[in-house]
């Protein structure tokens, strides 16, 4: 039961019933299932019972005292750098507290208005870094590992695979009929391609140039969705 006013948070929790392992009603000799009323639980006095524990000793109550003032919580994004460049001109927002006083419960925020001139297939990052989604078949999971610490330690945040179906994870396969194999293998296509969304370019793992169906089909949607590809190696 949770209880909310303009100045509290609070939350009770008591033993609603009492079940064995077999599912069988008992009598639990220490609590009262359902004991509390609608009144205690809307004025519950955490020292109630004689050893000071709440109406039953095993009651769980936590009070959350809220402060007497309200605050704007406002999420701002702004672009940092501009194909891996920092801007000429900072666009940092300046926050100003001080303007917090009395009734007013949102803080000033000033930043530049300079322009920012932008192109077709730049790539805008907003925040720090770079978000790089892996592409290619799972049978080259050391190059994927590889590269992915590479990439890490060139400052971008890389998105992998799930599970190495070709090299290693082989097991996931073993009880699945034809019908839901084939489910979970377009499941996990179409899961990839959302990790594409996620992220600014694709990276392709393409060892000895090879790229199967799946990987052509990644690298396509990558194209028509003005993300950067590059690969392991050159094409």
């Amino acid at each position: 039961y949770t209880n909310i006013n303009n100045q509290s948070f609070k939350n009770v929790a008591e033993i609603t019933v009492e079940k064995d392992e077999s599912n069988n009603v008992i009598t639990d000799r220490d609590s009262t299932p359902n004991n509390l009323t609608n009144s205690q639980k809307n004025n519950y006095n955490p020292g109630t019972s004689t050893q000071g524990w709440g109406y039953q000793d095993d009651d769980d109550y936590e009070e959350l005292v809220m402060p007497g003032k309200y605050f704007d919580l406002a999420l701002r994004k702004f672009i940092t750098k501009i194909n891996g460049a920092d801007l000429e001109v900072d666009r940092t927002p300046v926050v100003d507290p001080s303007t917090i006083a009395g009734s007013k419960t949102t803080a000033t925020k000033t930043h530049t208005k300079t322009a920012l001139r932008i192109n077709t297939g730049d790539i805008n990052v907003v925040g720090k870094y770079k978000v790089i989604t892996l592409c290619g078949s799972t049978r080259f999971k050391e190059q994927f590992i590889e590269a992915q610490k590479r990439l890490t330690l060139q400052g971008c945040i890389v998105i992998s695979v799930g599970l190495f179906g070709h090299s290693g994870d082989t097991e996931v396969w073993d009880n699945m009929d034809e019908g839901e194999l084939t489910k979970t293998k377009e499941m996990l296509d179409d899961m990839h391609k959302r990790k594409i969304d996620m992220a600014d370019g694709i990276y392709v793992i393409n060892v000895g140039n090879y790229i199967g169906d799946s990987t052509r089909s990644e690298i396509e949607y990558a194209k028509a969705t003005g993300k950067t590809i590059e690969y392991l190696e050159p094409q």
